[in-house]
């Protein structure tokens, strides 16, 4: 069960990969932009990382990117000019910016991890309010657990929740300025961390609206695949218990895909994706792409994150 207490620093494990770490993505419908934001502190590595990647209309897009040597996991989720603040647990958070940003006319040119950098220097400020649609879904890690998700959470995380939001704010890139009224997630994990443990996961954000919301991954290890969701329907959230996945790729990126997702209460979802602009990263030998997304279940449509982290 996640408690108040969940969105404050844990108590840090000895595992050398042990990470805590603010998640939030959005998308704004009347101006086209779109984004996701990381904060993350690696104690017992000594360092600490903040990124704000936003796609822009026509495909571009832009990354800001922060670090810092520290040891500590501070109650200020901030490294550099990216801040993530709690203004009332489990329930408003702030994500703010202030910093410079790399600009490219096309998302996949982004070249995070690889130098040199190519693009265009801009001034990046946001200020975002995300508000909870709904109550957070996930595990503390306090409970017993089946020996997969076990297995999964010593590589991958602990706990971990997360919580569909409608978010309102600006952002200001250079002389640009884009109004945000959307939808968007938020995801808080904690625990070891390690990049390159799994074979790889689909992780899928898909906010149609404040009254529905679906959340599905899968983390695949040699010879087993763990799986984990929620939707948020109806004034309820309820576990997924499976969900199949069939995904089309082009020179290895995801393209489009399908989702058949079942709920505890016996519903399916059959959801197609098809899949935008994506921002391509590199973690060590792992390769993570974050693809701007407009899913579609019957007559609800959502635009939302496909996220393909690949260590094969």
């Amino acid at each position: 069960m996640i408690e108040p207490r969940d969105d404050h620093p844990h108590a840090r494990g000895s595992e050398p990969a042990w990470s805590e770490s603010t998640y939030f993505n959005f998308h704004a419908p009347s101006s086209g932009l779109a984004g996701f934001s990381r904060v993350g502190f690696r104690p017992n590595e000594g360092t600490a990382d903040a990124t704000l990647f936003l796609f822009l209309p026509g495909g571009g897009a832009v990354a800001v990117l922060e670090k810092q040597d520290r040891k500590d996991i501070p109650e200020e989720v901030r490294v550099g000019g990216i801040r993530h603040e709690r203004r009332e647990e489990l329930a408003r958070w702030g994500v703010r910016c202030d910093g410079k940003g790399l600009g490219v006319a096309h998302a996949g040119d982004v070249d995070v991890g690889k130098a040199p950098r190519m693009g265009t220097v801009v001034e990046v400020e946001a200020d975002l309010e995300f508000t909870a649609c709904m109550p957070p879904f996930g595990t503390s890690g306090r409970r017993v657990r089946s020996a997969a998700a076990a297995a999964s959470a010593a590589a991958v995380a602990a706990g971990h929740f997360e919580q569909a939001c409608r978010v309102r704010g600006e952002v200001w890139i250079g002389d640009t300025t884009f109004v945000v009224d959307g939808l968007g997630l938020r995801d808080r994990s904690w625990g070891p961390r390690d990049w390159s443990a799994p074979w790889g996961w689909r992780w899928f954000s898909i906010p149609f609206g404040e009254d529905l919301a679906i959340g599905v991954h899968s983390v695949i290890f040699p010879g087993r695949e763990v799986q984990a969701g929620w939707v948020w329907r109806d004034g309820r959230t309820i576990k997924m218990t499976d969900f199949t996945l069939e995904t089309e790729y082009a020179d290895r990126v995801h393209r489009s895909l399908t989702i058949d997702a079942t709920d505890e209460d016996g519903q399916r979802y059959a959801i197609a994706g098809e899949v935008g602009p994506v921002i391509p990263l590199q973690i060590g030998s792992t390769r993570v792409n974050e693809g701007l997304t407009r899913f579609r279940m019957g007559d609800r449509e959502a635009t939302g994150i496909a996220e393909y982290l690949d260590n094969t």
